[in-house]
C-alpha cells in the first residue's frame, strides 16, 4: 500500500506524513509530490491513499495555483480507486469546488483542524490496510491442476479458504499471490471468478494453469504447446432433445504464432 501526498509547502508535508507514519505506514511507502510534474510522475495503481493540497503549483519553479482540481480529474481519467483526502490552509475557496470533490468522495478539510483530518487519515489507513492485494493470480480449473504447486515447498504456500474461494497463497521472487481453483470447468466460471479477483485483489499479472494433452508420439511430457485454435465447449443451443454443441473458435495472434515459432528455433 502506498500513500501519496501531494503539497508543497514543507511544514505542511511533513506534518501529514508523519502523523502517517505514527499510524504504522512505512515511510518508505508514503511518496511526496511539489507540484502537478511530480505528481503525474508518482502516482500509480498502488496508491492505495491520496492527500491533495488545493493550490499546487504547475511544475518546479512556478507559483501555486488552484491545481488541486486538475489533481482530482486526472485520478478520475485513470479510473484509480484511491482514497482521496482535501487538505488546505484556504478554507475560503472550499464552496465553489466542494461539490467536484464531494461527488469522487473526497472530503474538503481546513489544515487547521487538526483533529477532523487525522481521524479522516486514520480511517483511511484502517480501511486500505485491510484491502488484500496481490502481485498475481494463478487460476486452475480442476485440483490435479493446483496439486503441483502444493507439492513445492520452496513457494511456501498455504491454503486459504476465504470469500467462497478456495485459494493458495504462495510467494515467487518474494512476490506474493496465489493459485486459485475455479469452482467448475469452463469460460463462464472462470470469466466470472477472474473478473471478481481481478477487481479484488489489483494483481499485475493473471495466468491459467492447466493440463494439456498431446497424441501419442507427436508430443513428449513436459513439452511446450501453442494451439492455433482454441475451443469453447460450452457454446451451443438448448432444445428438447438435449444441448447442441457449437463449438466456439479463437484463433491466436499472429504476434502469437510468431513468437510460438521462434522458440522453436531456441534451445530452452
Amino acid at each position: 500500500m502506498k500513500i501519496l501526498i501531494i503539497e508543497d509547502d514543507d511544514a505542511k508535508r511533513d506534518e501529514i506524513r508523519d502523523f502517517i507514519c505514527s499510524l504504522g505506514v512505512s515511510r518508505e511507502n508514503v511518496l511526496t509530490a511539489r507540484d502537478m510534474a511530480q505528481f503525474m510522475a508518482r502516482f500509480d495503481s498502488e496508491v492505495a491513499i491520496c492527500v491533495i493540497d488545493l493550490r499546487l503549483p504547475a511544475y518546479d519553479g512556478a507559483g501555486p495555483e488552484r491545481n488541486g482540481v486538475g489533481i482530482l480529474q486526472a485520478i478520475e481519467q485513470a479510473g484509480s480507486r484511491a482514497r482521496l483526502l482535501a487538505i488546505s490552509a484556504y478554507p475560503a475557496e472550499f464552496e465553489d469546488i466542494r461539490p467536484q470533490f464531494e461527488r469522487r468522495g473526497c472530503m474538503l478539510v481546513d489544515f487547521e483542524q487538526r483533529p477532523v483530518w487525522r481521524n479522516v487519515l486514520r480511517q483511511m489507513v484502517i480501511e486500505a490496510q485491510r484491502q488484500e492485494r496481490l502481485a498475481f493470480l494463478v487460476f486452475c480449473a480442476l485440483r490435479t491442476e493446483r496439486a503441483p504447486y502444493t507439492g513445492m515447498t520452496e513457494l511456501e504456500g498455504e491454503p486459504v479458504f476465504k470469500d467462497n474461494l478456495a485459494r493458495y497463497d504462495i510467494s515467487i521472487a518474494g512476490q506474493r499471490g496465489t493459485v486459485i481453483e475455479l469452482p467448475r470447468m469452463g469460460l463462464v466460471d472462470a470469466a466470472v471468478t477472474a473478473g471478481q479477483c481481478i477487481e479484488k485483489f489489483k494483481p499485475k499479472v493473471v495466468a491459467m494453469s492447466g493440463i494439456c494433452a498431446g497424441f501419442a508420439g507427436r508430443a513428449e511430457l513436459g513439452q511446450l504447446l501453442v494451439a492455433e485454435l482454441a475451443y469453447e465447449y460450452q457454446s451451443g443451443k438448448w432444445t428438447a432433445d438435449g444441448f447442441t454443441q457449437e463449438p466456439y473458435q479463437a484463433p491466436i495472434s499472429e504476434n502469437m504464432r510468431i513468437i510460438a515459432r521462434e522458440l522453436r528455433r531456441v534451445d530452452i
